[in-house]
């Protein structure tokens, strides 16, 4: 029985360490649409409670995607992208708009004095800074969908999305 439990216990133990060195493995990914090509993560971080939650993720856009963005802007992206793990219509994103982002979705999503942004509850460790920048700054596209923003920056080769729910 002890033997048994011994396993068992480091079955959990090797899971728990794998999860925490592989965050990028697919869970983030499914938040992205398909067309959006990153080639890996930079930071994380989320908050759950018992019925909510909130984070960030920042991903580094692969070589080509940024270079796509950069020739074409928003004109390559559709409206109603889709993420690529979750079928879900009402998660579709809407239209691509140029930054600087919208007040409106700066102060809920990113910065806001009074309230608790994703962006806060994400605590990335410096990456903060560099969001707000990107995202009140001309240079890049957003869309939004009712519980997320996702904001691809291409000169700093930069996506980033934000939830709350």
């Amino acid at each position: 029985m002890f033997k048994i439990a011994f396993v068992l216990f480091g079955l959990m133990v090797l899971g728990c360490v794998y999860s925490y060195y592989h965050p990028q493995d697919p869970y983030y990914n499914r938040y992205l649409p398909a067309e959006i090509e990153v080639s890996q993560i930079l930071a994380y971080g989320s908050e759950f409670r018992l019925l909510e939650g909130c984070g960030a993720v920042i991903y580094e856009l692969s070589p080509a995607m940024a270079k796509k963005l950069n020739d074409k802007g928003a004109s390559m992206l559709k409206t109603g992208m889709q993420p690529r793990g979750i079928s879900d219509f009402r998660f579709a994103y809407g239209d691509w708009r140029p930054t600087p982002v919208a007040s409106v979705f700066f102060s809920r999503f990113i910065q806001d004095d009074e309230g608790y942004t994703p962006m806060m509850c994400a605590d990335l460790g410096g990456w903060e800074e560099k969001v707000r920048n990107i995202a009140a700054k001309a240079g890049g596209v957003y869309t939004f969908d009712d519980h997320s923003l996702l904001l691809l920056e291409p000169e700093e080769k930069l996506a980033v999305f934000l939830y709350e729910k």
